[in-house]
């Protein structure tokens, strides 16, 4: 299944955990983030960590979109 989510502004990453497991997301799955990951403080540095660490099985699975400026 492929998922969509965009603007997460600094979303608490223990709920953003929560939600991919209520999602059902999986390895099989695919993840599109859509820019406004670490803006507007927060845990998005936390979320970024989370993506590119060794927990991250779906790493393979997940495309950030983002725009710099």
């Amino acid at each position: 299944m492929t998922y969509v989510i965009s603007d997460l502004h600094g979303y608490p990453d223990d709920k953003f955990k929560v939600l991919l497991y209520k999602a059902g997301f999986s390895d099989s799955d695919t993840l599109y983030i859509l820019g406004d990951v670490i803006d507007r403080s927060g845990d998005g540095w936390t979320i970024m960590k989370y993506f590119t660490g060794t927990d991250a099985a779906f790493l393979p699975h997940l495309f950030l979109y983002y725009s710099v400026g």
